[in-house]
């Protein structure tokens, strides 16, 4: 049985973020007295751990919202939190409510950022579909929490 472990933070030495994974056998004699293992089909390094993102408004107007989705890789040189863009999200993946911009109009400019255009699009907030119902493939990716967006003027 493989039963992964609560997710550790990234380190302030930039060490990132990681989820031990125990390997728990039915019988201890199997590896103790026999030197029996499981050896998977696959390695350990080509399990893709779901993400926490950051979703943040860059800008908003009646016409344009533009969105970035970031997560902490750890600590900049500076001390603060080295925030790394992630491109790539689907449309679909994304939940407005209030809101309304204009469907199948999204630009993904590819460095995390995110513009949907609109008309007359009105104040809401913006969050991520959990992972297991996103149609983004890659690394999976699960938001910290909506965020608000208020249309300037």
């Amino acid at each position: 049985m493989f039963n992964p472990e609560k997710m550790r933070n990234a380190g302030q030495d930039n060490t990132p973020a990681w989820s031990p994974v125990v390997v728990d056998q039915a019988d201890a004699k199997q590896w103790n007295e026999k030197g029996v293992f499981v050896n998977p089909g696959w390695l350990p390094s080509e399990l893709l751990a779901v993400a926490d993102v950051e979703i943040s408004v860059v800008s908003a107007t009646a016409t344009l919202i533009v969105l970035k989705v970031a997560y902490i890789a750890g600590l900049a040189s500076d001390g603060s939190d080295e925030a790394v863009g992630v491109a790539g999200i689907e449309e679909a993946d994304f939940v407005f409510t209030t809101t309304a911009p204009t469907a199948e109009g999204m630009v993904d400019n590819g460095d995390g950022t995110y513009n949907f255009p609109g008309t007359a699009m009105v104040a809401g907030s913006v969050d991520l579909k959990p992972p297991s119902t996103q149609v983004t493939t890659g690394q999976p990716v699960k938001s910290t929490g909506p965020v608000a967006i208020t249309i300037d003027a």
